[in-house]
């Protein structure tokens, strides 16, 4: 657990389930961002919506709430994704392993079955410690 002012950070478990289903379209489309992604390919651009953004948060800061446009996949080939987990909004997160232990998560979000956002963040939560 490390400590950023009145935040007390906490490290993520791998989620357990299967979560909410994943549509053949969106799921068509993961399985391609990851196939790139572990063979250290770039994004193919025929994956992305118009416009697409990202962002990645190597460290927990404000700075994870901005979004630019969609450039690469953030994480290489040592980071191991689990499997697809579908979230009730129609999102998708992957958890991704590297030494057997959760390191990042990523938020996918898709618009016509391609990705419109990828946000990819530490396995970790901020707890308010001081009110």
């Amino acid at each position: 657990m490390a400590k950023y002012g009145d935040f007390e950070v906490i490290e993520l478990l791998p989620a357990n389930g299967t979560g909410a289903p994943i549509s053949p379209q969106v799921s068509t489309t993961v399985y391609a961002l990851l196939r790139n992604q572990r063979m250290g390919l770039p994004i193919d651009r025929k994956l992305l919506a118009s416009r697409a953004t990202g962002e990645f948060c190597e460290k927990f800061s404000n700075g994870c709430l901005s979004r630019k446009p969609l450039q690469r996949w953030p994480l290489g080939k040592e980071f191991v994704p689990n499997r697809p987990y579908g979230l009730a909004d129609g999102r998708v997160r992957i958890e991704w392993m590297w030494n057997g232990k959760l390191e990042f998560l990523s938020l996918i979000t898709f618009k016509e079955g391609k990705v419109a956002d990828l946000f990819t963040a530490p396995a970790e939560m901020p707890i308010e410690t001081n009110r």
